[in-house]
């Protein structure tokens, strides 16, 4: 996070991811508390939480502030791009669009994959272009061996 009164950043020890839930009328932001140190399926299980209790109207105020980086779905909505708006102290946000089987042109002709558009936008007070690079390719790198 960027320091105003720093001017410095402050690195947080742990990841505090936020799930843009669209509940109809507003967007709520629920949170993941350290992200960084939880195994998948217990991200998929806090993840249908916040969701359930966006949708629910059941979250707490805690529930829904301090969170270091966003994760933004508009691909649910039928978008493909976007430009995510970081608002601090967050200090990223990811985006990601519908996926979509695309025609690819490649060294050996055409091929179809499966592809889903990612947008990255983040605050350059408190991460680099090539922090932020690295993180993109660390994603891209975990995504495609799910497929």
């Amino acid at each position: 996070m960027f320091d105003p009164n720093g001017p410095s950043r402050r690195v947080f020890e742990h990841v505090h991811l936020g799930i843009a839930v669209d509940v109809g009328d507003k967007l709520l932001v629920p949170v993941i508390r350290d992200a960084d140190t939880k195994p998948l399926d217990q991200l998929r299980t806090e993840v249908a939480a916040v969701k359930k209790g966006a949708v629910e109207r059941t979250l707490t105020p805690e529930q829904l502030k301090d969170y270091t980086i966003s994760l933004s779905n508009f691909g649910t909505l039928a978008g493909r791009y976007a430009t995510p708006l970081v608002v601090p102290p967050t200090v990223a946000i990811l985006g990601t669009g519908k996926m979509r089987r695309d025609v690819v042109a490649t060294d050996t002709g055409i091929e179809v994959h499966k592809r889903m558009p990612l947008s990255l936008s983040f605050d350059h007070r408190c991460i680099t272009g090539g922090e932020a690079c690295r993180f993109i390719a660390a994603v891209i790198d975990d995504l495609q061996k799910r497929d």
